[in-house]
């Protein structure tokens, strides 16, 4: 047992200090964007900027599950199961596949536009969202899905134009398991908390109002222009909320990283003492 106390100590310490540095990495960037002083697009300048304006776009893709057309979505798939590893008989949504994708769109405000390219951006809030679950409760068969992996992986491949290596991950940006009868519920009625497994999907439409902070620099994809996208160590947000919510978002999450950080290393030096109260007996 005193093994098992030790590791738990470990897990719980690694868990307190993640939660701490994330609460930290939150307060430093709620300072960047509240020193950050919103910008006219036609005024934008090199470096990390903030706007704000509406969805223009010159290409779309379809949400997964909805086919609804839109500039960015993200997707996830949750099954009603015991948490791994817990003993309770208690049933709870675990999340068993998610992803997302995106296409540069445009921001437009009274002075202008300017190219965004979304790709590792962190979408704190979406405008549109729904859920859905399969009339018939069935999965995809493991042959469609392979199906549409193969798919995937050749146009891929095929817009890059450069040969297919031998050995490679394939992947995709759209769900494998997409049942032919899905229909939309209510998130959050007695009908979604029930059902086993649920399909959800967010996304950002043309139109939407958006708050964006992040780098504006040289567009790599078209010499002489200018976007805004994520430039490494620094941050890139979108949200459809103004700026005062996402500040606020930032502060219950820097409260909840502090309390629970806080309980978690509590709980390890718990643990380790006991630890060492077994090993002194």
């Amino acid at each position: 047992m005193t093994g098992l106390t030790v590791i738990g100590g470990i897990v719980f310490f690694c868990l307190g200090v993640y939660l701490f540095y994330y609460a930290m990495k939150r307060i430093k960037m709620g300072r960047q964007i509240k020193d950050t002083q919103k910008s006219n697009i036609v005024s934008l300048k090199p470096g990390l900027v903030e706007i704000q304006g509406k969805v223009e776009a010159d290409d779309s893709i379809s949400s997964p599950y909805s086919n609804t057309a839109c500039v960015h979505y993200r997707f996830s798939a949750t099954k009603r199961q015991r948490r791994p590893g817990s003993d309770s008989h208690i049933l709870q949504d675990i999340e068993i596949g998610s992803g997302g994708k995106g296409v540069p769109f445009f921001l437009k405000d009274d002075t202008g536009r300017v190219i965004i390219d979304p790709e590792e951006a962190e979408i704190l809030e979406y405008k549109h969202g729904k859920v859905f679950k399969s009339e018939s409760g069935k999965s995809a068969s493991l042959k469609e899905r392979m199906k549409k992996l193969k798919a995937a992986d050749k146009d891929k491949y095929s817009k890059t134009g450069k040969p297919r290596p031998f050995f490679r991950k394939m992947d995709s940006d759209a769900p494998l398991d997409i049942p032919d009868d899905l229909i939309e519920i209510e998130p959050g009625s007695d009908e979604a908390k029930h059902t086993q497994k649920k399909y959800h999907e967010s996304w950002i439409q043309e139109s939407d109002d958006l708050f964006i902070f992040g780098t504006y620099g040289f567009n790599p994809e078209k010499p002489g222009t200018f976007c805004m996208q994520k430039s490494k160590g620094l941050p890139f947000v979108i949200s459809g909320s103004k700026e005062y919510n996402v500040l606020s978002s930032f502060k219950r999450e820097v409260k909840n990283g502090f309390l629970f950080g806080t309980v978690c290393i509590g709980i390890s030096i718990l643990l380790f003492l006991i630890g060492i109260g077994s090993i002194s007996g």
